[in-house]
């Protein structure tokens, strides 16, 4: 039998996303409702400090050194990056997106760029700006065509791809109480990092088999596995990585971009579904490779999974 130690500490309204400094004693707590990240001494189990930071605050990720957080604020007419300094707990700058509604960011292998999925409402061309950290510039704002939902995104060990999760409207649907419905499918954006590189949206729907709602994303440290919290089926689903990105890297990109509903496509990258609690909307890995813990929303619980799946 494991031995837990459980501590509640109250933070401010909605809690959406945390992280811990390298130090293994500091979080920091996005709260979402509030526009505000919580900074919690997990020693003397208290918060610290509350940092005022922009629009719904609903991601953070650490800079290679621990040395910023970068928080996505993704309010609808919102479009920054914030940055906080973890030495002095202080919000020290902004990286300006391309468009509102950035969601989240992946931080580069070499700690050089940040790329960031910018989720604005109402569009239908979502996209990916590629932003040098030490200046804030834009390098590339890269389009993914046909998109919406992104909800979490992530590079691969060697830097060459960024994985995005995400749906793609099919078409208008009429029903009876409502002008129109969307018909959405759902889909894993495969991008090459180098400038100009190729997209491919590549479905994480089998026929009459549909990984509805996917949301957070996490790629093993050898690079050969993919997972992905599928919120609205309560699953995780474990791709190979290595087999897209043959895909991508042989095939031109019109042909790419004819693979968005090919319902036949996932067997050939699948490796597993794994049911775990309800809702898991966020994914991580050990560091050694061999566990993947989701976080289920619904449920109120993490679910464990040994890897490799027996």
């Amino acid at each position: 039998m494991i031995s837990m130690e459980f501590h509640m500490l109250p933070v401010q309204v909605q809690p959406e996303a945390s992280v811990v400094l390298h130090d293994g004693r500091t979080i920091y707590v996005c709260n979402a409702e509030s526009d505000s990240v919580s900074v919690v001494d997990m020693n003397n189990k208290s918060v610290i400090k509350t940092i005022k930071v922009g629009d719904w605050p609903c991601n953070v990720k650490l800079s290679k050194d621990g040395s910023k957080a970068y928080v996505s604020c993704s309010g609808n007419m919102w479009n920054s990056i914030d940055i906080i300094d973890t030495s002095r707990n202080e919000k020290v700058g902004e990286i300006k997106t391309s468009n509102y509604g950035p969601r989240d960011i992946a931080i580069s292998p070499d700690g050089k760029t940040g790329a960031i999925i910018c989720d604005t409402v109402g569009s239908t061309n979502r996209s990916v700006d590629f932003v040098d950290l030490e200046s804030g510039r834009i390098i590339e704002t890269r389009v993914i065509r046909g998109s919406a939902n992104l909800r979490g995104i992530v590079y691969t060990p060697d830097g060459a791809f960024v994985l995005v999760t995400m749906q793609q409207p099919k078409n208008w649907l009429p029903v009876c109480e409502a002008e129109n419905a969307q018909i959405f499918s759902n889909n894993v954006a495969v991008m090459e990092t180098k400038p100009g590189g190729k997209v491919a949206c590549m479905p994480l729907d089998e026929q009459n088999n549909y990984d509805g709602d996917p949301y957070g994303i996490a790629v093993g440290p050898e690079g050969k596995y993919v997972y992905i919290g599928i919120r609205g089926m309560h699953r995780v689903t474990i791709l190979d990585l290595e087999k897209m990105r043959d895909i991508v890297v042989s095939s031109p990109q019109e042909e790419l971009d004819d693979l968005k509903n090919d319902l036949t496509l996932m067997v050939d990258y699948l490796v597993a579904r794994v049911n775990v609690g309800l809702g898991p909307s966020s994914v991580c890995l050990s560091p050694d490779g061999k566990y993947c813990y989701a976080a289920n929303y619904f449920s109120n619980n993490v679910s464990v999974i040994r890897i490799p799946i027996d």
